[in-house]
């Protein structure tokens, strides 16, 4: 896609989405706008909560070159490997959930898993867990990082826990020195 020289982009309201959009705009491989200004208001205070993410966010910032060595220390940032739901069921033994980031090593794990889950809702009882067959569960009940070591021949998706807050200012340094204007 050609660059237009006439296109002007206004992204109205900050904060994380609106310095990741900010960001995404600016990329050059895109070419999209000629410019792009965000504004946001100086009286209103963005939500500074915590947030969670899922592997999209990490190729967000794969996309933008944006090293987890980097952002990760300025935004109170820590690994993820699922969505822990807690108290999900009645059934006993399944009050909690944990849903796994997928890794290339559940390939091995997942028709066992879904064989299992079948003859369970069959009335068969088997261990269905889905806690029990996937590797981001594991690495999340040891506290363990996504990163494999080199020795390690599967990928393992994961995504970041971070302060939503510290991550729009972030955002907006690099965006400002990209060029949006703000």
């Amino acid at each position: 896609m050609s660059s237009n020289p006439n296109k002007n982009i206004v992204i109205v309201g900050g904060g994380t989405a609106g310095w990741m959009a900010a960001n995404i705009l600016m990329h050059p491989v895109k070419h999209l706008p000629s410019t792009v200004d965000l504004i946001e208001s100086p009286n209103v205070n963005p939500v500074g909560v915590g947030e969670g993410s899922t592997p999209a966010l990490k190729q967000f910032f794969d996309l933008l070159n944006i090293r987890e060595a980097d952002w990760m220390p300025a935004c109170n940032a820590t690994y993820k490997t699922g969505i822990a739901f807690k108290n999900w069921s009645i059934n006993k033994g399944f009050h909690r959930y944990f849903h796994p980031f997928p890794t290339a090593v559940d390939s091995h794990t997942l028709p066992s898993f879904i064989y299992n889950a079948q003859l369970r809702a069959a009335g068969i009882d088997v261990q269905a867990h889905p806690n029990d067959y996937f590797l981001a569960t594991k690495l999340a009940e040891q506290h363990s990082s996504p990163l494999p070591s080199d020795n390690f021949p599967f990928a393992v998706d994961y995504a970041y826990h971070f302060d939503s807050n510290l991550l729009g200012l972030y955002l907006k340094k690099i965006a400002i020195k990209q060029g949006v204007k703000y």
